[in-house]
């Protein structure tokens, strides 16, 4: 009984403790569900578990990235989380789905792809899955985490990056990356280019490789000043010998390049190729060098002086001719050459430079020398630009001091020649008149007498009773007097022709009358003839110089012309008196006008000018000529002589 007991009890305890024990496990399960379901569900990863296509097991994190709520995906159709896939990413996910369940070798467990959301956002989403159990049965158990805005930064890094690659690599300066020793670390496609070597060759240089040692001794020194300094070195100009041996001018920046703890690691540098700049300046200099001794050995005068009239250049000649010194050029000003009247002119020059940039015209400007004496020059300028500002005026200047006075002795000699002619002028109409007035007084009087005598001798003859003596003296007599009729005549044409009576008698405007019914008497050519002056206020010379001039006119009309009438007109306007004389005619040339052979136009335009008047010629081919003088009332001639005396 005892031992039964006791069997019974040893069971009963045993059983305790297999309750026990089962508990204790069933806690313990339950512990690590709730630790499993608390990591899972704190976890910023998003994990789901697939099996038989649906979704069985979905945490917070995969709820807030996809959109859809626990139960709305618990709850989707087979393969319903298909949803989530970007068409064009959905076969690679399948794919790796089947190749995970076939046990394929090939199948990528980690990758990336973009999820649709239910909000239609897409996002970008990396993913890790295996396969396990889960109740028993195989089970897909995924995780995946929200990359867009990691995805984002990536491609805008990229970008960054391809943008730096290809400004790099398309810029025309020259980067580069040089260790400590002087070898490339990298450069860009304007380094290998303007060495002239491929990269891989350049890649194993040494800056002492490709230059000679003086170049060489001075870019280390700047190296070496980098290093020890830290600070960036700007532009300077070296010298490097390409693969084919020629020489190129390289401007070399240099900066720093340092690690964490501000140490100097290696060197970055901007290289400018300038070799065509240089030979451009060189070939500039050149040029600059020959224009400046151009100048200098220029007779002209050239010389720069800026908007307030201060000297900033001058050539040689300028110097030697105003007898300065190159060092007196500062302190020179363009006013102390000149007077005040000259300097109202310069002063217009200038405010015409400063509007247009140039001077359209040559200007004469009177110069003030050293000495004190004057220098006439024939200058002009134009305005000297900097930056599209103008900073200077340059001008040219030539002496025309000796032309200017040969000039003005011609001017006097033909002054002189002027006077001498019209003074002959003067003394030729006193010849005619005292001409005239000897024919018409001691001829025509002698005429005259022998006339009186042969009518006292008629008168006797008519008494003689012998008619064969009688008749052939009274028929002698009368033939001896109508010659001596014409006679008279003749000379008293000759006289008018010399001086006609009428111009001192009555006047020029009754000269101009009797010129004109004589010319038509002789010629048969029409005349109009209007005047609206009765009288001319001329004296003698201005009256005899107007009707010479008129008479060589129509005495030009009939040589030349072949016109069938004359129109005159004499009138007075602004002070002078107008004769103008215009013909229907063939109408006289401009080569004609132009000819000084013609010396009946010049002895015209001589007449005139001596009177202080003006004349004027126009010819219309097929329409006739005009001629209109001008001779003011009572202005006296620039070559006058005193009034004519009567000659005894």
């Amino acid at each position: 009984m005892k031992s039964k007991s006791s069997k019974e009890h040893s069971n009963k305890t045993i059983s305790r403790g297999a309750a026990s024990a089962d508990m204790h496990t069933q806690g313990e399960l339950k512990k690590s569900e709730e630790l499993y379901r608390l990591l899972t569900d704190q976890s910023i990863m998003g994990i789901h578990i697939i099996q038989d296509g649906r979704i069985k097991y979905v945490n917070r994190a995969t709820a807030l990235i996809t959109g859809y709520s626990r139960e709305e995906m618990m709850n989707w159709e087979p393969d319903g989380y298909r949803r989530l896939l970007n068409p064009d990413d959905l076969p690679y996910v399948m794919e790796q789905s089947k190749k995970k369940q076939t046990g394929d070798p090939d199948i990528v467990v980690q990758y990336t792809w973009r999820m649709i959301t239910k909000s239609g956002k897409m996002k970008w989403i990396e993913s890790y899955s295996k396969t396990t159990l889960f109740e028993g049965l195989p089970a897909d158990f995924v995780m995946m985490i929200d990359i867009t805005a990691r995805r984002k930064a990536e491609d805008a890094l990229s970008q960054s990056e391809e943008k730096y690659r290809a400004i790099i690599e398309n810029i025309e300066d020259g980067l580069a990356e040089i260790d400590l020793k002087g070898n490339f670390i990298f450069f860009n496609d304007a380094i290998s280019k303007v060495h002239g070597y491929p990269r891989n060759e350049l890649m194993q240089l040494n800056y002492r490789d490709y230059m000679d040692e003086e170049n060489a001794k001075k870019i280390f020194a700047r190296y070496n000043k980098v290093f020890h300094t830290g600070k960036s070195e700007k532009e300077a100009g070296y010298e490097i010998i390409t693969k084919s041996g020629d020489r190129k001018y390289l401007d070399v920046s240099i900066t720093p390049i340092k690690n964490d703890i501000n140490r100097v690691i290696a060197f970055r540098v901007i290289v400018r190729d300038r070799t065509e700049r240089r030979k451009a300046e060189e070939k500039s200099r050149e040029i600059e060098e020959r224009y400046k001794a151009l100048i200098d050995r220029s007779l002209d005068f050239i010389y720069t002086i800026d908007f307030e009239g201060r000297f900033i250049d001058a050539n040689e000649a300028a110097l030697r001719r105003f007898d300065y010194k190159r060092e007196d050029i500062s302190s020179l000003n363009i006013t102390s050459f000149l007077d005040e009247k000259q300097l109202l002119s310069v002063l217009k020059i200038m405010q015409e430079l400063t509007e247009t940039g140039t001077q359209k015209e040559l200007a004469e400007i009177k110069l003030r020398h050293k000495d004190g004496s004057y220098v006439y020059v024939e200058s002009k300028g134009s305005v000297v630009m900097s930056d599209g500002k103008p900073v200077a005026i340059q001008a040219v200047a030539r002496d025309i001091t000796e032309r200017r006075q040969a000039a003005e002795e011609i001017r006097r000699t033909q002054e002189q020649m002027r006077a001498f002619a019209a003074r002959l002028q003067t003394v030729r109409e006193e010849e005619r008149t005292h001409i005239a007035r000897e024919v018409h007084d001691e001829l025509g009087g002698a005429l005259t007498g022998i006339k009186i005598d042969l009518s006292l001798l008629k008168k006797v003859a008519g008494e003689i009773k012998e008619n064969s003596l009688k008749d052939p003296l009274l028929n002698q007599i009368y033939n001896t007097m109508k010659n001596i009729d014409n006679t008279m005549q003749a000379v008293r044409k000759i006289a008018t022709e010399l001086r006609p009576g009428i111009l001192d008698d009555l006047g020029l405007v009754a000269a101009v009358e009797w010129q004109l019914d004589d010319f038509k008497k002789r010629t048969g050519i029409n005349y109009e003839w209007v005047s609206t002056q009765k009288k001319i206020r001329l004296d003698e010379q201005g009256a005899t110089a107007l009707f010479r001039i008129f008479q060589e006119t129509l005495t030009n009309v009939f040589r030349h012309a072949d016109a069938t009438i004359v129109h005159v007109r004499l009138h007075k306007k602004s002070g002078n008196y107008i004769l103008a004389v215009e013909d229907n005619g063939r109408g006289i040339t401009k080569n004609k006008i132009d000819d000084n052979k013609s010396l009946g136009l010049l002895g015209m335009r001589e007449r005139v000018l001596a009177v202080g008047g003006h004349i004027n010629i126009e010819g219309h081919p097929g329409k006739g000529t005009k001629v209109s003088v001008e001779i003011p009332v009572n202005q006296v001639g620039k070559y006058r002589m005193p009034e004519r005396r009567s000659v005894s």
